[in-house]
């Protein structure tokens, strides 16, 4: 049975020591998001403490879902009309997929692989149907001839980009909504790109459509567990039958409101990733490296690259992916450093002159 991406955290260490630069996640993004995030989450601690811990009190039964608190702010971040979105909350991308995986349509789902596991493997606590379908082949064709009712896939993808555009992928949603196929789309990963690039532009038109996002990545704000399902008006009773109410802390809302009320904030971090990238690339071309979609911070390698790679100092980490297998795969990652002094850190480490 297909385990999931916590397992992968295992006597995992997340911070840098003297000996090592470690490489597992990202811990740098942040400082490279403007305006700066930790005056805009200063600023709402601030608050707090000035209206007496008052959010810390609230229990929010008058907004169970945080509709009320951040539909105003993702409408402004996407640019959507806020009287037809609806925006339910959780703990989380990964809770709110928990959830999902109790829709009636999830009796039988398709997944475009490669999928971190945790969507797959809460499908078969419910022993619900699995299956993945090749994106070199219509994607569409494949679903309904294997009578799915749910298509799921991340956006953007690690490795591959078998929906390009947003006009392929309404003509997608589009063809799956004539067959009752719900589309559900976790964009966790889309902070690493344009607001204009999200699916989120789509809910109004697309009845069918749900997009997940959340605030870990990009941000780095992983620690105040909120993600958030963006629909159409037309599935907000469907998901909050699935949704359980008071998922996440007032105090969260509050930072998560604030920070998509910024709008486009992530763009100084694109490019610092961009031009990271470009110069780490040569030096990893010994370890054969797997580089992911263009908007990731990460590269990829075979696991037994592990050893010669902590023979540089450098450690990565051990990224799951499901392919459709019963048990998902591992390969290695090094997150790329952003901030200067661990980039400098890093190019000492790997000088040109050792992998000539």
């Amino acid at each position: 049975m297909a385990g999931r991406a916590i397992d992968s955290y295992n006597r995992i260490k997340l911070q840098d020591t003297e000996q090592e630069l470690n490489l597992s996640w990202t811990v740098d993004e942040r400082s490279l998001v403007q305006p700066d995030m930790e005056s805009l989450v200063n600023g709402c601690l601030l608050d707090e403490l000035k209206n007496n811990l008052d959010a810390t009190m609230h229990y929010a039964v008058d907004d169970p879902w945080g509709s009320a608190l951040l539909t105003s702010s993702v409408a402004n971040y996407f640019s959507l009309p806020e009287h037809a979105i609806s925006v339910n909350s959780g703990a989380g991308v990964n809770s709110l997929l928990s959830f999902l995986a109790n829709l009636p349509q999830a009796c039988r789902v398709a997944i475009l692989p490669p999928a971190y596991p945790d969507f797959p493997w809460w499908l078969c606590q419910r022993s619900q149907s699995v299956f993945a379908i090749e994106p070199t082949k219509s994607i569409t064709g494949q679903v309904l001839n294997n009578h799915a009712s749910l298509l799921f896939f991340e956006r953007p993808s690690l490795f591959n980009d078998p929906i390009p555009s947003l006009l392929s992928l309404t003509r997608l949603c589009n063809q799956l909504a004539k067959h009752r196929v719900l589309v559900v789309i976790d964009e966790s990963n889309a902070n690493y790109c344009s607001p204009s690039y999200s699916a989120a532009s789509l809910v109004t038109d697309c009845p069918n459509l749900i997009v997940l996002r959340g605030l870990s990545k990009g941000w780095g704000l992983g620690g105040i567990r909120v993600g958030f399902c963006l629909s159409g008006k037309a599935l907000e009773i469907k998901l909050r039958q699935v949704i359980p109410p008071l998922q996440t802390p007032f105090l969260s809302l509050k930072i998560a409101e604030t920070i998509l009320r910024q709008g486009d904030s992530t763009a100084p971090l694109r490019s610092r990733i961009q031009h990271c990238k470009a110069l780490i690339r040569p030096r990893l071309k010994t370890f054969s490296p797997v580089e992911a979609n263009e908007p990731f911070p990460y590269f990829f390698f075979n696991t037994n690259r592990n050893d010669l790679l902590l023979q540089h100092k450098i450690r990565g980490k051990h990224h799951m992916c499901w392919w459709g297998n019963t048990e998902p795969q591992s390969i290695l990652r090094i997150s790329v450093p952003l901030s200067e002094t661990r980039f400098s850190r890093f190019l000492s480490l790997l000088p040109l002159t050792s992998v000539n």
